[in-house]
């Protein structure tokens, strides 16, 4: 919903402050909502999700999926840009804060 509503209110409530990769996704969902633009669905979906282990008090946990295609319209419904479909592979670091799960870190794995 960050992305297709858009709504930059969304995820700092759900990420870590310090997250680099949260502070690019949320850069993201404030680019699109001062530009009046949205995806037109989600961009990326989730087929797997594996536990990995802890680390230093962080629980990192895989999410297997796909970017999806999909396109980026502007307040009158023009395509601005397309993002192609392809296969994903991320690493989440999670961290527990009293009542609620926090994104920490997210990786990107590349392909073998």
């Amino acid at each position: 919903m960050a992305w297709t509503t858009p709504d930059e209110h969304i995820l700092p409530e759900l990420c870590n402050s310090s997250s680099k990769a949260c502070a690019a996704l949320q850069r993201t969902a404030v680019d699109l909502a001062t530009k009046s633009q949205r995806y037109t669905k989600e961009p990326a979906s989730i087929k797997t999700v594996i536990f990995a282990g802890t680390s230093k008090g962080l629980y990192r946990v895989e999410f297997l999926g796909t970017q999806n295609r999909a396109s980026v319209v502007d307040k009158d419904g023009k395509v601005v840009l397309t993002d192609p479909e392809e296969p994903s592979h991320w690493l989440f670091f999670l961290e527990w804060e009293s009542t609620h799960w926090l994104v920490h870190e997210i990786k990107i794995v590349e392909s073998q």
